[in-house]
């Protein structure tokens, strides 16, 4: 008896080892919130779940059923620690200071104003069902974004003679996600699907996406981890439809954490105490909203996406058992800010905006895993 219960536990420390670090698919942030599950923090999520699911997976023989589900639920809280994606609910709220805004309509510049803007955004990830090497998984989001700014009554976006204004835009989204782990000529796979709605009215969805793809783990050891594969992106805004993505992450012998997942983060960690985790990140996102329009020669139902940096140091503190609170701040870049016919790639743009860097601050409030999924 006292044989095989020291035979249990040395298994359960072998299992322990290989998913202790399981967040090398690590990203934007999803400390970047901005009001929608964009594909790029849809890629992220699924990236660093999928470690998670396939180092566990390799425990599978090594355990009885019970065991090694109390393990691999430990161990996703614990992965869920340092990877914000990985977590139950997240609610965020983001503050842009104030920067230039240079308006353009068909190429030609028509204003230059300055804006702030406020992005609140809640994101609930739930497990479904389990069954063999199959899982499924669904995410709701709900996105809120406050702008102020200055602008001229020509601005095609706004009917109003004002020229300060305050507006709001509000969306909600949900994504169902399908997920497999098994085996391609003796190496591990994860093949993954999902389809995702986007809208901010009740009678219609505005946006639909599809995401499909295979990512292969080229390395896992106790400091480091490396993976590749490629995603299909069925999207009409989109030019690229094949995403490539490449995760590396590594620990060094000080304990920091170099984690880059491509194409959306680069970030280097530190915990500082058991419940205390610093960072500087650079992470890719943006956010979509919608407009009906009245005007002369532009669309009427019309698209309007950004595309952002951000960079800056953050800090993470677990103040019970499931519940972490953070704060990140520094410089907020914007890529892209254009305006198009919805379900019409983003390329065929009749307006944009060039705004300046500015800086951000970031709070949230996270549940860490707490719900099982049904088998």
């Amino acid at each position: 008896m006292e044989k095989n219960e020291k035979y249990t536990q040395m298994k359960s420390r072998s299992l322990t080892v290989r998913i202790e670090k399981s967040d090398d698919y690590k990203t934007p942030n999803v400390r970047n919130r901005t009001g929608i599950i964009s594909n790029r923090k849809k890629i992220f999520y699924i990236t660093s779940l999928i470690l998670v699911s396939a180092t566990a997976a390799n425990g599978q023989n090594k355990t009885n059923r019970r065991q090694q589900d109390s393990i691999v639920n430990n161990y996703l809280k614990e992965a869920a620690v340092s990877n914000p994606v990985l977590r139950q609910a997240i609610v965020s709220t983001e503050f842009i200071g104030s920067g230039t805004v240079k308006s353009n309509l068909n190429g030609k510049q028509i204003a230059e104003n300055k804006m702030s803007q406020i992005r609140t955004t809640v994101l609930i990830n739930l497990p479904i069902i389990k069954w063999g090497k199959n899982s499924v998984s669904a995410t709701f989001s709900l996105g809120h974004q406050h702008n102020s700014l200055e602008y001229p009554s020509n601005d095609p976006l706004f009917n109003s003679s004002s020229k300060d204004i305050d507006f709001d835009k509000g969306v909600v989204g949900f994504t169902a996600n399908y997920q497999r782990i098994d085996s391609l000529f003796g190496r591990q796979i994860v093949y993954l699907g999902n389809i995702t709605g986007i809208t901010n009215t009740a009678d219609q969805i505005r946006k639909v996406s599809f995401l499909a793809g295979a990512i292969i783990p080229l390395k896992q050891q106790a400091n480091t981890r490396i993976s590749a594969g490629v995603l299909f992106n069925i999207d009409p805004s989109i030019s690229f439809p094949a995403i490539p993505v490449f995760t590396y992450w590594h620990r060094f012998d000080n304990s920091y954490e170099l984690n880059v997942s491509l194409p959306q983060r680069l970030s280097l960690e530190k915990n500082l105490s058991h419940n205390l985790r610093a960072s500087f990140s650079t992470q890719l996102g943006g956010a979509v909203a919608f407009f009906q329009l009245d005007q002369p020669n532009l669309p009427r139902d019309v698209n309007y996406t950004t595309i952002d940096l951000k960079t800056g140091p953050g800090l993470e503190y677990r103040f019970a058992k499931n519940f972490i609170v953070g704060v990140n701040a520094g410089i907020y870049t914007p890529l892209s800010a254009r305006a198009f016919e919805n379900n019409k790639n983003s390329n065929d743009y009749f307006f944009d905006n060039k705004l300046s860097a500015a800086p951000y601050v970031n709070v949230t409030l996270s549940l860490l895993p707490i719900f099982r999924v049904f088998k």
